[in-house]
């Protein structure tokens, strides 16, 4: 089962990579992919850009090693999404196809979603978190919510280093909004992230429903067993901590 985690409409390195093109026996071409099959985001950035080569080189890596594959279906649950990477095999990526999405934006909600990938073993401190009975539906849902405004913290981060090019209120409504959304002064360190990262809104039902599943399978049925891969970029221990010290709120 893989574990699938949302892009959605809520409010409140420059590394050396590859050409266009490339292959690789599992995730090779893949950025090729999505501007085929995503028109609208050619065109916008060069193709020696350091945003082009990040986002190849994360193709080709993924948050656990095993790389990261595109998707071309349209996204079940909001505007991207994507599938963690289990049993060793390559995460899954998609972003909308809808017109009235902009190129920069896909390139935004893209980018965001190579960062938000779920590692095995955060994936297995979540199974471990719902299966415990330490938290409920709500909790739950709430606590991966706040995971992944944490991912967009980073990678705000990093187009605040590397914007996405001629990006203006205009032409890239989505990106505007998101990247004004933190304050960075709001976050200190993983023990204060549940005081300090924006607690989701109640309005956006259907996430807790989504993530209210993922609470209901390992609750009932206990935590998968993660497979052997790279370690994640950041301890997940303080964030956990930091769910189960909140949870009563």
């Amino acid at each position: 089962m893989r574990t699938l985690i949302a892009f959605s409409l809520f409010v409140a390195l420059g590394i050396p990579g590859t050409t266009l093109g490339e292959d690789n026996p599992n995730t090779g071409g893949q950025l090729e992919r999505v501007l085929r099959d995503r028109p609208q985001m050619r065109g916008i950035f060069p193709d020696d850009d350091v945003v082009v080569r990040w986002v190849e080189r994360r193709f080709k890596t993924g948050r656990s090693g095993h790389g990261v594959v595109w998707d071309d279906k349209e996204p079940t649950n909001g505007l991207a999404e994507h599938e963690s990477s289990l049993a060793g095999e390559p995460a899954l990526v998609r972003v909308t196809k809808r017109e009235d999405v902009s190129g920069r934006d896909k390139w935004y909600m893209l980018v965001f979603e190579l960062f938000n990938e779920f590692h095995p073993l955060e994936n297995k401190a979540f199974d471990q978190l719902a299966a415990s009975g330490t938290v409920d539906r709500i909790q739950f849902a709430s606590a991966v919510l706040n995971h992944e405004y944490q991912r967009m913290l980073v990678a705000n981060r990093f187009f605040k280093r590397h914007p996405i090019l001629g990006a203006t209120p205009e032409n890239a409504p989505l990106y505007t909004q998101y990247m004004g959304i933190f304050d960075e002064t709001w976050v200190t360190d993983a023990e204060d992230q549940s005081t300090t990262i924006p607690q989701p809104s109640p309005e956006f039902a259907g996430h807790y429903e989504h993530y209210g599943q993922w609470y209901d399978t390992f609750k009932r049925y206990g935590p998968r067993k993660a497979e052997p891969s790279r370690a994640p970029e950041h301890s997940f221990t303080g964030l956990l901590k930091a769910i189960l010290s909140a949870r009563a709120r």
